[in-house]
């Protein structure tokens, strides 16, 4: 009853009368029933508006799931352990990066000296509501005192980012970076659904709980489009501090960007489907991290999401999955 209730309260929301209600339950059902579109994404994405059947543009959360049980556990666990990911993936951070449970006093504090502004973020989960910003111990005892905090906390140090001035340009509290998705398929490796998050509220993480904004990217020339929005659907088509506007902005070295995550989806095999997250520095794109479980919510909200590609990839994936299964 909850739920119906809520469908009810969404579709009058959006300026429907009882037809227009009723419409929407219709076409809501058989997205639902054939897609596994949620209310919520249903009705956050407008996907009924325009035709009855416009979900079918979308990659359904039901799909989502199916595309993140296509990596096994042992690749989950290399993507999630941060320690183990930057190891696999050193050529592609530009960047230096230590684990505190495996180095000294003496070897944090002569990187805190190398890197003074460096990040400390959790090995595992999700980090970036738990991001800090360390400064150089003034002491030996000061030093072991991190040390032992870092080391407690189970916490991976990184050296900050530099980010391209252009992207500074929109939000300098936090790195502005962007997802691209890779699934690897019997013909080859697709590379999908580009976008770029932007950090809002002075937060120094650029993601949807922290106020920020997310805005698709064109995959063939990398320019911004239309504009970008929050996780309450509120649109804006320039940012909301800085006033620097997103629609239209290309981002710099985009080849570059689609080539890192097409190599870097080379790394590790069998790891199907992927959701790289890459920042721009003035000398080029590097790699922040990759995720085994990445969500669809940064589909396109104007009725033209990757639906297709999705499925198309979900399709071509199991087929590879059962060629090397037959070797």
């Amino acid at each position: 009853m909850s739920q119906l209730l809520k469908f009810i309260s969404s579709s009058r929301k959006s300026g429907e009368n009882a037809f227009g209600v009723l419409l929407d339950g219709v076409s809501f059902i058989a997205a639902n029933l054939a897609g596994g579109v949620k209310i919520k994404d249903y009705f956050l994405r407008k996907e009924y508006k325009g035709s009855r059947y416009g979900w079918r543009a979308y990659a359904s959360e039901r799909l989502g799931e199916q595309l993140r049980q296509l990596n096994s556990p042992q690749v989950i666990a290399k993507f999630s352990d941060k320690a183990q990911f930057d190891a696999l993936f050193a050529d592609f951070l530009h960047r230096e990066w230590l684990y505190p449970a495996k180095t000294s006093a003496d070897g944090l504090q002569s990187f805190l000296e190398r890197h003074p502004d460096a990040i400390a973020k959790p090995r595992t989960g999700k980090g970036g509501s738990s991001i800090e910003v360390l400064k150089t111990p003034e002491s030996r005892a000061e030093c072991e005192a991190l040390l032992a905090r870092l080391i407690r906390e189970d916490k991976l140090v990184e050296e900050h980012i530099r980010q391209h001035e252009e992207l500074s340009g929109f939000n300098a509290s936090s790195v502005n970076t962007m997802r691209l998705s890779t699934i690897l398929t019997d013909k080859g490796t697709m590379l999908m659904a580009p976008s770029i998050r932007l950090g809002c509220n002075g937060y120094s993480a650029d993601n949807f709980d922290s106020g920020g904004l997310s805005v698709m990217i064109d995959l063939k020339n990398g320019r911004m489009l239309n504009g970008g929005f929050n996780k309450n659907g509120e649109w804006f088509t320039s940012h909301p501090e800085s006033g620097k506007r997103i629609d239209g902005f290309i981002i710099p070295y985009w080849d570059e960007v689609k080539a890192l995550c097409l190599k870097a989806a080379e790394v590790v095999p069998d790891a199907y489907y992927v959701g790289w997250d890459v920042a721009i520095t003035p000398q080029g794109p590097v790699l922040v991290e990759g995720n085994t479980r990445a969500s669809l919510v940064w589909q396109r909200q104007d009725r033209n999401g990757w639906g297709r590609e999705y499925r198309a990839g979900y399709k071509g994936a199991k087929r590879l999955m059962k060629r090397r299964a037959g070797r």
